[in-house]
């Protein structure tokens, strides 16, 4: 097994985050679209275990998101929502894109012994659901989704000195099953539970996500949104293995339209 330190490990998995992020649900008038865009920061920390490549070494990752922000160059999360009468659409799309340098022990290398070596990872992923409304009552709505979680990843980790360039570019899309409930508990506020579970051998084993938040009327089309989310996901394909956690506080701000 080869151990990579805390910034190389960091840059490897940054942000494969894709899931939906703070929303807050919109009434929509008889017969016509209403919607919603809530760009997102999850601050999320990362554990997990990845092998990139076939017989390749395993990858140990237990991160803060102050690790992971330490390597990042760029990145940009955004989720949007539209109603019309009972039927509900949801969309999430994240980027990020981290490069760093470090050293690490390669396979068989004398205790001690640490080289030179640089990674660079980039990922974009999106979340795509519909669905309808299945109960309503004055304490809330529930919602109940279909759709597709899909992923594609690159990660280059070289180390120049032990002979190793390695490159894996990674598609994942898996089916996924949601349930969303949204209701008012104060006046200017409201809260949001969502749940999904997918995979079921489709691409990966298994992938599902929980989130909550509260969130807070700030003007007649603005809201602010603070909560937690984690989603997970286990896939293994001939050698190789992706199996990672991801939890932290979510804080959106969310723009509705007409």
């Amino acid at each position: 097994m080869m151990h990579i330190d805390r910034r190389m490990a960091a840059t490897l998995i940054v942000a494969l985050a894709a899931g939906i992020g703070a929303d807050r649900a919109i009434a929509s008038p008889e017969g016509r679209w209403r919607g919603q865009l809530t760009p997102y920061l999850w601050m999320s920390g990362l554990s997990g275990t990845v092998r990139p490549v076939p017989n390749g070494p395993t990858l140990d990752v237990d991160k803060s998101f102050r690790d992971l922000l330490e390597d990042l160059d760029a990145a940009g999360f955004v989720t949007g929502l539209a109603r019309r009468d009972d039927w509900v659409v949801i969309g999430d799309f994240s980027f990020s894109r981290s490069s760093t340098e470090g050293r690490v022990a390669p396979p068989g290398a004398p205790p001690g012994v640490l080289l030179p070596a640089t990674a660079r990872e980039r990922q974009r992923s999106l979340t795509a659901l519909v669905g309808r409304t299945v109960a309503e009552s004055d304490e809330g709505r529930w919602d109940l989704l279909a759709g597709l979680r899909a992923w594609r990843v690159r990660v280059a980790v070289a180390v120049p000195l032990a002979g190793i360039d390695v490159r894996a570019n990674e598609s994942i899309a898996d089916p996924v099953f949601a349930a969303r409930w949204h209701g008012t508990f104060a006046e200017r506020w409201t809260a949001t539970l969502y749940g999904d579970v997918g995979g079921f051998g489709v691409d990966s084993r298994l992938t599902w996500q929980v989130h909550a938040t509260a969130n807070r009327a700030i003007g007649p089309s603005s809201h602010l949104s603070f909560g937690w989310r984690h989603l997970a996901v286990d896939w293994r394909e001939r050698g190789r293995r992706l199996d990672l956690a991801l939890g932290g506080p979510v804080v959106g701000w969310t723009v509705t339209f007409d």
